[in-house]
């Protein structure tokens, strides 16, 4: 019964989406399909699901998951970067250079140790993290009166509360970092979208000075985008100590009211820190041995190069040798990988174009956002139209011959003129999972069959096929990126130069209205901030009982929040 009240839900939803004139040749046949559909949604999602088994037994054999994983393998070896020269010889200036800083950060390491042994339990530490979590709801309620108060002087005496007490969080946020640098990264703080931003800059290594540019960029990247493990290798925390990073940057830059993303990462930090800390001294200490460990092994690893003597296995290879094996397994995989792309643009180009558009949209859905935004499919109906909406853009629907995947192709240019679905897909740079050295790449030629895979799948199938009859026009995002998953939580919509964001949206009516009432007007609720949408209407964003709601800001109505951490999508300027 749930599961069709969400479909009538979609539907309507659908069906309320007006279209702009488009003369382009996908909308010619009219205004309410970008494809031709020659079968209803069941008997053509029915011959979708039979094709992808045929296409799945063909391109997935038994051998072919195992033969991606062994390539894989191989490529990423132990994990150690070896920087290499244009000439593919060793970068041995770079080796040399960085040697020291390892050892430096060996000794701070184990420093770190005789740290956590003056405090095995942390409970001062432990509870300085509770009341910045106090400290953060009293901002969050200055926010609110500056943005509730009808007059200057409310709106001013709010600020300048909020002002000071941010200062006084900061300053004692500082001091709490220093009482517990073993949760902090080696050099803290590191400015990750700087880093991030000049690798960018070199990464094509097409010139002598970026080629060493990009070792010396990529190599220090690897020596402070670091963290701890447990001793059997799980649980990170690298993510963790980058995002504290990026916090206390952010936190200089906070003038008054507490912004919505520094929001969002201190309670991400906070909580992470109580979750260390309340683990106590000694299972600290252990991951900080397993940190020593392997910061011990990188430096041997690096004087072995440095000696042109390196062992793999139980061989002792030269520089030239290892860089060969390296480039070989690099070469394996890419080829591999390559191939089978070629082999699944190959399948799908002789499918009929409603199966092919289907096949593209259910790929991405699947591999970029899964099953994150549940039933709702708000994210994935948006993502899916990014799709739609790079259809017609050169930009996206090409594959130049610059493109690796280029020359794998069959009768190339005419091949590619004719797919711009699959171009869309497999557009080099545009999706991750497309990159050889994304594990996420052989979802591509091996789709998932488990059942909660093709449970997704089937959600995803009716909602492609609802789109694809009546794109949303509106909707002119071409664009998206996810803050929550970016290492340091850096915002790539500094560089987005030639984009800009669209505004934040509610999700659907909250079918707990009636409930959300009672606890608006008794107050009992947390105030998180305010935003306006594309039509100008304001909300503001609020939890009740640790679960966040929108409510529009002048009547009494709440709607699903769409967290734009999650997912921001940007239209070109």
């Amino acid at each position: 019964m749930k599961r069709l009240i969400f479909q009538l839900v979609i539907i309507i939803c659908m069906l309320g989406i007006s279209q702009p004139a488009s003369s382009n040749s996908h909308t010619s046949q009219g205004l309410n399909s970008i494809v031709k559909f020659k079968k209803n949604k069941r008997s053509t999602l029915a011959q979708y699901n039979k094709v992808l088994k045929k296409y799945s037994k063909v391109l997935c054999t038994p051998d072919t998951e195992s033969l991606f994983w062994k390539y894989m393998g191989q490529f990423s070896g132990n994990g150690f970067y070896v920087p290499s020269k244009i000439n593919k010889k060793l970068d041995l200036v770079t080796v040399n250079r960085f040697i020291p800083e390892l050892e430096r950060k060996r000794k701070w390491i184990q420093h770190l140790k005789i740290e956590i042994s003056k405090n095995k339990k942390f409970e001062k530490e432990i509870k300085e993290v509770k009341d910045f979590q106090d400290v953060i709801k009293q901002l969050l309620e200055y926010k609110r009166q500056f943005f509730e108060s009808d007059s200057s002087v409310g709106k001013e005496r709010a600020r300048m509360r909020s002002k000071y007490l941010f200062i006084n969080f900061r300053n004692n946020f500082k001091l709490l970092l220093k009482k517990i640098p073993f949760l902090l990264s080696y050099r803290h703080p590191i400015d990750h979208f700087d880093l991030r931003l000049t690798y960018d800059k070199n990464k094509k290594r097409d010139t002598i000075a970026k080629n060493i540019k990009a070792n010396e960029v990529y190599f220090y990247r690897k020596i402070v985008q670091d963290g701890a493990h447990n001793p059997n290798l799980s649980g990170s925390d690298t993510f963790l100590r980058a995002a504290i990073d990026t916090t206390a940057l952010e936190m200089n830059k906070e003038r008054d009211l507490l912004s919505e993303n520094l929001r969002y990462d201190l309670n991400f930090v906070l909580e992470a820190l109580l979750f260390h800390l309340e683990k106590g001294g000694q299972a600290l200490e252990r991951r900080i041995d397993e940190w020593a460990g392997r910061t011990s092994r990188m430096i041997e690893y690096y004087k072995s190069l440095k000696q042109d003597k390196i062992k793999i296995g139980g061989t002792i290879v030269n520089a030239v040798e290892l860089l060969k094996k390296k480039d070989e397994a690099r070469l394996n995989l890419k080829k591999y990988s390559l191939k089978k792309q070629a082999e699944t643009y190959n399948f799908w180009k002789h499918q009929p174009e409603e199966l092919r558009a289907l096949f593209v949209l259910d790929t991405i859905l699947y591999n970029e956002v899964g099953g994150l935004d549940g039933r709702d499919a708000l994210e994935r109906r948006d993502v899916a139209q990014v799709v739609i909406n790079r259809l017609n853009l050169e930009a996206y629907n090409s594959i130049p011959i610059t493109d690796s995947l280029f020359p794998y192709l069959s009768k190339k240019n005419q091949t590619i003129k004719t797919n711009p679905w699959l171009n869309v897909l497999f557009k080099e740079g545009e999706f991750s999972f497309t990159y050889y050295f994304i594990g996420g790449n052989v979802r591509i030629f091996c789709p998932v069959m488990t059942k909660h895979g093709i449970f997704i799948r089937a959600n995803n199938l009716k909602m492609a096929y609802d789109l694809l009859r009546k794109p949303n026009y509106n909707f002119k995002a071409v664009r998206y990126f996810s803050r929550h998953s970016m290492l340091g939580r850096i915002d790539m919509a500094k560089i987005w130069s030639r984009f800009e964001p669209l505004a934040e949206r509610p999700g659907l009516r909250a079918r707990n209205n009636n409930s959300l009432k009672k606890l608006y007007k008794s107050g009992n609720y947390e105030y998180l901030y305010h935003f306006t949408d594309n039509k100008g209407h304001k909300f503001k964003v609020l939890t009740f009982d640790g679960k966040v709601y929108v409510k529009a800001d002048h009547k009494l109505e709440f709607f699903k929040y769409r967290n734009p951490h999650f997912f921001r999508y940007f239209r070109k300027r």
